[in-house]
């Protein structure tokens, strides 16, 4: 390892010895501009690969219930972008990357999980027998690679932050959903089609499990799903009360995290959710991870569909959340025939 990237390393420990997402905003804050600052400087520079890393890191703080300061996530988001602008188009000869295979198992955007140590990635040694990740060190290092992170990061923090600027290219994300993802689609969507395959009581206390880590794409996800799971749940089908309990509980807990900030779109620009159940269970489900939200963000491109910005807005997400509420309200119905 050379000095110059001994000692970054060095300072990234001393810096940012991992911020819990609930940690106290000025501390945390400026962790996150100084490492956005140290991307933006050099955002396709050898040490690239270390402050895009760390971004990674840091994501689980910035989309924390504390959350930070809009300076601080606007400067993260900028960097990230810069970095995958500049990145994405250098020469690859590598079939698949490691940031691929973060997409196929990443639960509910928790990028931080699984990141490799700065420390034995950026000590030089190509065989190392403390590195235990599946992929060789040259593939996270990979500027290719190092981009999807960039470009996936930036998306967690802020759904739709990078524009589709290349149609043959679309978002820069693969669009990949998580198996448990899509086993999720599959049986909301023979539920709410009176076609279960399994225990319709399981999908929707499924559906209602509040997820640890709420980020931005991830609570609009959780409440779009419920929203199109509600109509069902009081169709008489379901005549255990206690369903409509944590239904109505988990959307209780999630409402009170939408941050109570103005509008700023159009009442035109919001989800008008005026389609089926089962598509609007499917949309919900890919608001929860980079990959869906890629599928989304691709349609709203092509003309159909809102905006990511639009699905994540708190405005539109506090009226749906009440919304729901008030169908669960009317309790179990008669049942059916």
């Amino acid at each position: 390892m050379d000095h110059t990237t001994r000692a970054l390393i060095d300072e990234v420990r001393k810096t940012w010895p991992g911020f819990a997402s609930d940690a106290a905003g000025a501390e945390g804050d400026l962790a996150v501009r100084d490492c956005a600052a140290r991307l933006a400087a050099d955002p396709g520079g050898e040490h690239a690969y270390l402050w895009v890393y760390g971004l990674a890191e840091l994501a689980e703080y910035l989309t924390g219930p504390a959350g930070a300061g809009p300076e601080a996530e606007r400067c993260a988001v900028d960097a990230l972008v810069a970095a995958h602008r500049v990145l994405s188009g250098r020469e690859c000869a590598h079939g698949k990357h490691p940031y691929e295979r973060d997409l196929e198992e990443m639960y509910d955007d928790e990028i931080w999980y699984g990141l490799p140590d700065p420390e034995l990635l950026g000590n030089g040694l190509a065989e190392d027998e403390e590195w235990t990740k599946e992929a060789a060190k040259e593939l996270y290092l990979c500027p290719v690679n190092v981009a999807g992170y960039a470009r996936i990061t930036a998306d967690i923090i802020s759904p739709g932050s990078v524009p589709i600027t290349d149609p043959d290219e679309g978002t820069g994300i693969a669009e990949i959903l998580r198996s448990g993802l899509q086993d999720s689609i599959r049986y909301l969507d023979a539920t709410l089609n009176d076609y279960p395959v399994g225990d319709p009581v399981g999908d929707l206390l499924g559906a209602a499990l509040v997820p640890d880590h709420l980020t931005k794409g991830v609570r609009a996800g959780y409440l779009v799903t419920l929203h199109a799971c509600s109509w069902y749940a009081v169709s008489g089908r379901i005549q255990d009360r206690s369903v409509l309990d944590e239904m109505t509980a988990g959307l209780e807990t999630v409402r009170k995290t939408v941050p109570d900030v103005p509008c700023t779109h159009r009442a035109e620009e919001h989800p008008r959710l005026d389609g089926s159940a089962d598509q609007m269970a499917r949309e919900g489900i890919y608001l929860r991870s980079p990959g869906g939200r890629a599928a989304l963000q691709e349609e709203h491109a092509d003309g159909y569909g809102p905006s990511l910005e639009a699905w994540t807005c708190p405005a539109f997400l506090r009226g749906l959340a009440d919304e729901t509420l008030a169908t669960l309200a009317e309790g179990p119905g008669e049942p059916p025939g």
